[in-house]
Order: C-alpha cells, then sequence, then structure tokens
C-alpha cells in the first residue's frame, strides 16, 4: 500500500479515536472497562481499511496507551493496579490484532476481487472494441485510448510497420521487430521524444524497460517515470510495438497488460490482412480497367483507322474508277472518322487529367446560344441530325465552355449513335422550374431507350455503353464518364 495511503489511514483512526475519547472521557467513571475497549475497536477497524495492516498496529498501540492512561485506574499511570485490569488490557491487544489481520485480510480479498473485476471488465471491453469491424486509423485511436485510461499511463504510442501505420513520421528503428522499422500509429497522452522511442529495441516476445530518469516527471517524492516497449505478436510474428510511459506497473498490472497487448495484437494483425486485401482488391480493379480500356480503346482506334485507310487506298488505286460523288463520299468518310478518331484520343487525355487530378476550370461567362453554337461546330457532320431549342430571355451563364462543349458533345454523339436516321436529336434550354435563375440543359432522342440498371452504370469509368442491337457497336464507355466528371466539376 502507498505511504500516502498508510498515513491518511493512520490519521483518520487516531481523529477518530479522539473524538470518541473526547465523549467518553468526561463518563470514564460511569462506563464499564469492557464497554470502553469495545468502542476502542472501531478506530482500530477505520485504521485498517483505510490504511491497511500497518496503521492497523499504530492504532492498537494508541489505543493500548489510551485506555490504560486515561480509562483504568489510577489514571495517567502505566500501572493497571488489580490483576483483572491486566486481563482486560490482555484482552483487548489480542482482539485488536485479530480484528486488525481480519480486516486486513478481508480488506485485501475485497480489493483483490474488485481490481481483478475491473480488469475482466477493460479486457471484455477492449475485446468488444477490437472485434467491430472499424477503420484502421479509428482502431489505432481506441487501443492508445483504453490502454491509457486502463492502466493510468502518461503516454501510449502504438507503433507499426510503415505499410500498416498509414501516417507521416520518421522511422524508428526497431532491431528486434521483424519489420526493421515502425511508424507511429496513433499516441495518446504526452508526446514521447525520439530519443525515447529510439531506444526502445525489444527482443522478439519481451519487454524492454528503459532505464527511469534521474529526476521525476512530477517532481519529487513521485515514483520515476519509465518508458517501456511491449511486442506486440502473433504466432512469434511481430506486428507492431507498444510503446508505454508511467510509473512502473505491478506483476499483477503486468500480466494483464500482457493480455492486452495480446488482443491488441490479433487486432493489429486483421486490421493490415484488411489493408492488404483493399489493397489487392485496388490492383485488381485497376489491373481490370486497364484491360477494359485496352480492349475498348484497341477497338475504338483500330475501327476508324480500317476506315480512313481502306478509303485513302481507294482514292490512291489508279484502277478503281472513281467519279466525283464517290472521291467526295471517301473524303467525307475519311474527315468523319478522323474526327472520330481525334475524339477518342481526346477522351484519353481527359481521363488521365481526370485521374492526376489536375482539372482546374476556366471559367468564363456566354449565353446559351454561344454555347450551342460551338457544340454544333465540335460536332461537324453529325451536326445536321442535332435541333436545338432556347427558351426567350435565359440569363448568360458561368462555366468552362471547353469542358461543357465537351460534356455535350459525348452525350449528343452517344444519342445519336443509338438514334434512328431518320430521327434527330433535340437539345433544349430553359429555366428550372424552382423559379430561380438557373438554366437546364437536357438532351433527348427516339433511340430504343436502356434499362433501369444500365440508366444507373452508363455514366461509370469504362462501363461501356449498351448496345441495342447486333448492327450499333457500344462505345468505350469513356464519353459519358467524361461527361459526369466535367458537370460535377463545376
Amino acid at each position: 500500500m502507498p505511504p500516502r495511503r498508510r498515513l491518511t489511514g493512520l490519521i483518520a483512526a487516531i481523529v477518530t479515536m479522539a473524538a470518541l475519547v473526547g465523549v467518553m472521557f468526561p463518563l470514564r467513571h460511569h462506563l464499564a472497562i469492557a464497554v470502553v475497549a469495545l468502542v476502542l475497536v472501531v478506530p482500530v477497524v477505520l485504521g485498517v481499511v483505510l490504511g491497511g495492516f500497518a496503521a492497523g498496529l499504530v492504532t492498537v498501540l494508541v489505543g493500548f496507551l489510551t485506555y490504560d492512561l486515561l480509562f483504568i485506574p489510577p489514571y495517567g499511570t502505566l500501572n493497571v493496579g488489580r490483576a483483572e485490569n491486566w486481563a482486560a488490557l490482555g484482552v483487548y491487544v489480542a482482539v485488536m490484532l485479530l480484528v486488525s489481520r481480519v480486516v486486513d485480510r478481508l480488506w485485501r480479498t475485497e480489493t483483490a476481487s474488485r481490481e481483478s473485476e475491473q480488469d475482466t471488465s477493460h479486457l471484455f471491453q477492449l475485446s468488444e472494441l477490437l472485434v467491430a469491424d472499424r477503420p484502421a486509423p479509428e482502431l489505432f485511436r481506441i487501443i492508445v485510448q483504453t490502454v491509457r485510461e486502463a492502466f493510468g499511463l502518461s503516454a501510449v504510442v502504438l507503433l507499426l510497420p510503415p505499410s500498416s501505420a498509414g501516417g507521416a513520421g520518421a522511422a524508428v528503428p526497431a532491431e528486434g521487430d521483424a519489420t526493421g522499422s515502425v511508424l507511429p500509429a496513433a499516441s495518446e497522452g504526452r508526446e514521447l521524444r525520439p530519443e525515447e522511442l529510439a531506444r526502445i529495441v525489444p527482443a522478439a516476445g519481451a519487454t524492454s524497460t528503459l532505464r527511469p530518469s534521474s529526476v521525476p516527471p512530477g517532481g519529487t517524492g513521485e515514483p520515476a517515470e519509465q518508458v517501456e516497449a511491449v511486442v506486440l505478436s502473433v504466432a512469434d510474428r511481430t506486428v507492431g510495438l507498444l510503446a508505454i510511459a508511467g510509473p512502473p506497473l505491478p506483476p499483477r498490472r503486468r500480466e494483464l497488460l500482457s493480455a492486452f497487448a495480446n488482443h491488441i495484437a490479433l487486432a493489429v494483425e486483421r486490421a493490415q490482412l484488411r489493408e492488404q486485401a483493399l489493397r489487392v482488391g485496388i490492383l485488381e480493379e485497376v489491373d481490370h480497367h486497364r484491360r477494359s480500356l485496352l480492349r475498348a480503346v484497341s477497338h475504338d482506334l483500330r475501327t476508324p483507322l480500317a476506315t480512313i485507310k481502306a478509303s485513302a487506298s481507294a482514292l490512291m488505286d489508279p484502277r478503281l474508277a472513281l467519279g466525283d460523288g464517290d472521291r467526295a463520299e471517301l473524303a467525307r468518310l475519311i474527315e468523319s472518322r478522323s474526327d472520330r478518331l481525334e475524339r477518342v484520343v481526346s477522351n484519353l487525355l481527359d481521363l488521365s487529367r481526370i485521374q492526376a487530378g489536375v482539372l482546374v476550370l476556366d471559367l468564363e461567362t456566354i449565353t446559351l446560344g454561344e454555347l450551342l453554337a460551338s457544340v454544333r461546330e465540335a460536332l461537324g457532320p453529325d451536326a445536321a441530325r442535332v435541333s436545338s431549342e432556347i427558351a426567350p430571355r435565359l440569363p448568360p451563364i458561368t462555366v468552362d465552355r471547353t469542358l461543357v462543349v465537351e460534356a455535350l458533345v459525348n452525350v449528343l454523339e452517344n444519342a445519336i449513335r443509338y438514334s434512328p436516321e431518320d430521327e434527330v436529336v433535340l437539345i433544349r434550354a430553359a429555366l428550372c422550374r424552382d423559379g430561380g435563375e438557373a438554366v437546364s440543359v437536357t438532351v433527348s432522342d427516339r433511340g430504343p431507350g436502356m434499362s433501369a440498371a444500365d440508366r444507373a452504370r452508363v455514366f461509370g469509368l469504362l462501363a461501356g455503353e449498351p448496345s441495342p442491337s447486333p448492327s450499333v457497336s457500344g462505345g468505350t464507355g469513356l464519353g459519358l464518364s467524361i461527361a459526369k466528371a466535367f458537370v460535377d466539376a463545376h
């Protein structure tokens, strides 16, 4: 028991004894000696409960002197006179020593039981917290908070390999750590100095203790603070370190810390495996997108290139007797396929800008008429299949002309591709129905339509565009996803 608590228990027992003596002293001629002995049991029990067995022994000695000097005639001397008084004093001392021992054991048993219950509760709470499916940063923060609160520490730092820490900071070498270096993943309490962290080099499965500082951190009289590293290992494989700072832990608390470390190691390993699975999933998705992009782009590049090559070869072949109309048709075909090829390359460049996060808006204020004129110009020959309706007195809009034109062209090309040859695609501009000055631009066609599932996914990256019939080939899926990205950017 701490010396401060012993002193507190002793003071409380003596104060209680003084109060009881103050009440009984005026009545000592009327009180039996046995009654006084029974009353003096109270401060002894109080001293044992509050200050432990040592405080109880001191209280017994003080009670013996008080009993003899003040309540056994002749008063004020150690002479007890009659033999029955000696018997009363002897019985008092024996009973008080026995009571002190019994009360002390009961108190220790109750305290140990209460602490064991608290430890079990902390361990159960930690298990519940760690079992829950949480993001790694939140899990690591809960670990350090729980350990610090459970053990009354001044600082707790969770150190993990760089691949699992997920944070910045200088790597701390750990010779006993299989990873070679660790980074702080989460911390609670005071910040540990780099030299303190650098000196934590435990052997696998052991606890490394730094030498306590010569100056107690809390001031003179308080125990020196130690910095320790508990190795977190699963099946003889190190997954991280737990650096703790605080007063030295007693053996029972150190056993509890080992149990905590086992639970934490399992939770950290699970978080590491989840992160690895996530990375593998991302790599697989990227690889899938890469293959899809290569398939789609190779088709969209080969088709116009083949048409351009065949048309150019026909124009240059002297054996073919081509009329002016045929030559003009082949030239128009080369031009349209070149525009298509340019559109695919432009989409690829736009995709790279979106993925690189360098998409920057160059805003300007223009009218809807100017915007639709730029759209028609970008569509080229396909503009003949587009009809437009602009409501009167529309306010000007502030947009990035290039990006919005690109978005509208991608949507219109998609609509033209799936519309019957004798149908036009309508682009309409009008004020929104909410009564404000926002302008709504819609594109509608008379194509075959699509299912709700296709409608939900068609704007996804590389989703592909569903083909309504074998005679119509689907697109790469780049155009609509880029159009959505440009609109989202606004």
